[in-house]
């Protein structure tokens, strides 16, 4: 049996502003933490964006409800300071295996920009991000269990259980939990359908209006032998990387040199610098002792730093015991009463060639129930990181009700060629 529990610590809570170029808006956070327990009891991190100052409304929003194109439902009262309150939508983000939370920054203010046009039928009322609990800073306090309890696996319903607990919890607002809009990346898309799953919602009553998958496997149960090659690839390349560095500087300049993190947006970059990072404590970058680790930075004084993701966490999440495997099958019992919209890279870069053929089969088989398929040229399963303002508007068209098309990416975006 599951052993569902909740310990809300509504008290535990920081605040920071994230500043970035003259031409990026500033994002104001709050972080919320607190325990689950699926298999053991864990710590989890859920941070709430905002944009400070929002744009000035155009029109009163208290003067009534409205429903929008889209069919986002209807919203009043909370976004006095937004333009017109005809449709204000919340995105919970979920995350890839070894891409923190912090990640998605750059394409969330890209979010906020592109809906800060008036012309649009759709805004943004807050984006929430829920954290792998064995990746960065909860990765970090779970230091001890996972060592202990994880060591070799870590299952993708561990993310879903603390995706499921933050649903059901009081953290997000009445209004946010009315037009949620669930978004995820590759495992982390897996592990938002599992939520559902675990949720046990009914279909009348699901927490998302939509999801938007982007480079998730669409990929079942006959996949499976499949996984097990690609732990093996994982688990080799992973043993071939260094744990740790002798600098901060020296850390980052390695990931800016191997892929895929060579690949990923400058704005990317600056956050991964800003947050992957601390010191090795135990010296040998295999794990964190919390009540020792006090430098966030880490290597500014010295001492060597590791990543806060530790690689044997990192290679947990790639082992599978097919319990991930039911995930699509789920999904499809929903799809009639869930739009779900799935986005693709064209480059073929990450798993065996065999899970390619699989997924355009599925694709092709399932294409009448899907919301829509659009394809990014010229990038790879890491899109989100790579282009963050392509990935944007794909999102952007989607809440505004056309999917492929609409919003335009205007100065050194590079473009974007979406296709259905």
């Amino acid at each position: 049996m599951l052993a569902q529990s909740l310990e809300c610590d509504h008290h535990r809570r920081h605040h920071h502003h994230h500043h970035r170029s003259e031409a990026s808006l500033s994002l104001s956070t709050h972080t919320v933490k607190f325990t689950y327990c699926y298999d053991h009891p864990l710590e989890c991190s859920a941070t709430r964006y905002t944009v400070t100052p929002w744009p000035k409304a155009r029109n009163n929003p208290h003067t009534g409800t409205s429903q929008t194109p889209n069919g986002f439902g209807t919203m009043t009262g909370e976004i006095a300071d937004r333009k017109t309150a005809i449709d204000s939508a919340t995105l919970l983000f979920i995350s890839g295996i070894s891409l923190q939370s912090e990640t998605w920054i750059p394409v969330i203010q890209e979010l906020y920009k592109l809906t800060s046009d008036n012309s649009l039928n759709c805004n943004i009322r807050s984006v929430w991000v829920v954290e792998r609990p064995n990746h960065g800073d909860p990765g970090v306090r779970n230091a001890r269990v996972l060592k202990e309890h994880y060591p070799v696996l870590f299952r993708s319903l561990e993310y879903a259980e603390a995706i499921r607990v933050f649903l059901d919890s009081d953290f997000m607002s009445t209004e946010e939990k009315r037009n949620l809009v669930g978004v995820g990346h590759s495992g982390g898309g897996g592990s938002l359908m599992q939520a559902l799953e675990l949720g046990n919602y009914p279909p009348t009553s699901l927490p998302f209006r939509s999801l938007v998958l982007l480079e998730v496997p669409y990929l079942g149960y006959p996949s499976f032998p499949y996984w097990q090659r690609l732990y093996t690839i994982v688990t080799r390349s992973n043993s071939l990387r260094p744990r740790s560095w002798a600098s901060h500087d020296q850390a980052l300049a390695w990931m800016k040199t191997h892929f895929p993190w060579k690949t990923f947006h400058p704005d990317v970059l600056r956050v991964i610098g800003e947050t992957y990072f601390i010191e090795d404590v135990d010296g040998d970058g295999g794990g964190h002792d919390v009540s020792t680790t006090t430098s966030p930075g880490g290597g500014r004084g010295g001492k060597q730093v590791t990543t806060k993701t530790t690689l044997e966490q990192e290679t947990a999440c790639y082992l599978n015991d097919r319990t991930h495997l039911s995930a699509l099958p789920y999904l499809r019992t929903l799809m009639g009463v869930l739009p779900t919209h799935w986005v693709f890279g064209s480059k073929n870069d990450i798993w065996i060639p065999e899970m390619y053929d699989m997924q355009k089969k599925g694709l092709e088989e399932d294409k009448g129930m899907l919301a829509s398929v659009q394809t990014i040229e010229g990038v790879g399963h890491y899109f989100p990181v790579v282009k963050p303002r392509e990935t944007a508007v794909v999102i952007v068209d989607i809440l505004n009700g056309r999917p492929g098309g609409g919003t335009s990416v205007s100065s050194g975006s590079g473009g974007r060629t979406a296709k259905l």
